[in-house]
């Protein structure tokens, strides 16, 4: 359970109600390497099969936070994968 503080400027504060989030946790995405890459970098990710499957997105941010690319963004099956860049 989680829950927002807001404080304003003149210091008053309240919380939010409480908020249930759920997190997917039958998924692995391992270290690229080498990192930082430049030019070419492989990034591997599994799917358990406890999890059924479902719609993977995996993008590619630079240091300030900017979307560079999406590599994925689809259904995949469980199992193992590899992208290469």
């Amino acid at each position: 359970m989680y829950r927002l503080k807001q404080v304003d400027y003149d210091g008053t504060s309240k919380l939010s109600s409480s908020v249930k989030i759920n997190f997917a946790s039958d998924y692995l995405l391992e270290q690229n390497y080498p990192n930082p890459f430049n030019p070419a970098t492989k990034i591997k990710f599994s799917i358990s099969s406890a999890s059924g499957g479902g719609l993977v997105t995996l993008k590619i941010y630079d240091i300030l936070g900017n979307e560079i690319t999406t590599l994925v963004n689809e259904e995949k099956e469980p199992g193992k994968y590899e992208i290469g860049l």
